[in-house]
């Protein structure tokens, strides 16, 4: 029971890490003469689930959305808790198991 309730907590983990990540992606450096796009929230939540449709078909998300040298923690005791330093090595040790 335990293993059939570990996918939806890193589904959820995986969820904020991708809703923060594009929120993230999404800020640049502010200008005077930048206009914002019109429906942010349309843009961030188009490329939320892009993300979600690639890694559903198996794809790497990671290193499109998280910078090369992202510091990740994950608390707790399951398998996956730990410090992540870089995407290869979150990838490698989280994402993929």
């Amino acid at each position: 029971m335990i293993f059939s309730l570990l996918p939806d907590r890193l589904a959820g983990g995986v969820r904020m890490l991708l809703i923060a990540s594009t929120a993230m992606g999404s800020m640049g450096q502010s200008h005077a003469d930048t206009i914002p796009p019109p429906d942010i929230e349309t843009q961030n939540r188009t490329t939320v689930r892009a993300a979600f449709e690639k890694w559903r078909a198996g794809g790497n998300i990671f290193a499109e959305l998280l910078a090369p040298d992202v510091v990740w923690t994950i608390h707790g005791s399951a398998p996956v808790a730990g410090t992540y330093r870089g995407v290869e090595d979150f990838v490698e040790r989280a994402s993929a198991p």
